[in-house]
């Protein structure tokens, strides 16, 4: 198997959504291409994201759209949701969007590489 198709397998594994009403599975229809570094939902908008590339699903992975395009930095990282908030980290800084990733801005912060977000309540915390 060759490596790009180990990528394609790999992120498609790895986007697949828990029906937890079923303990079931669900395969999703791409993105394909690459590997996976983050992953958020937002109500029925999925979002991923690999080193390059952010994508957008509005119909939970039955399409989607690359996102953000010159609007964020290199390296695309982890993704978390904060309310409406979706939060992607780009190399050294941090980049949102509030209005489903039509538009992003990146926050006044420098940090070292994000290696991971999450969410206590209402507090966004970085690592």
């Amino acid at each position: 198997m060759s490596i790009l198709s180990t990528i394609i397998a790999t992120a498609a594994a790895l986007l697949c959504l828990v029906n937890f009403a079923h303990a079931q599975w669900q395969q999703l229809n791409g993105p394909f291409g690459g590997g996976v570094s983050g992953f958020a939902v937002v109500d029925n908008t999925v979002f991923t994201t690999n080193d390059e590339h952010l994508f957008r699903s509005a119909d939970l992975g039955a399409t989607w759209e690359e996102v953000g395009r010159g609007q964020l930095g290199a390296r695309l990282g982890v993704m978390a949701v904060l309310g409406n908030t979706v939060y992607v980290s780009c190399g050294d800084s941090l980049t949102v969007s509030t209005d489903r990733g039509d538009t992003w801005r990146r926050l006044n912060k420098e940090f070292d590489r994000i290696r991971s977000l999450s969410v206590m309540g209402s507090t966004l915390i970085a690592a």
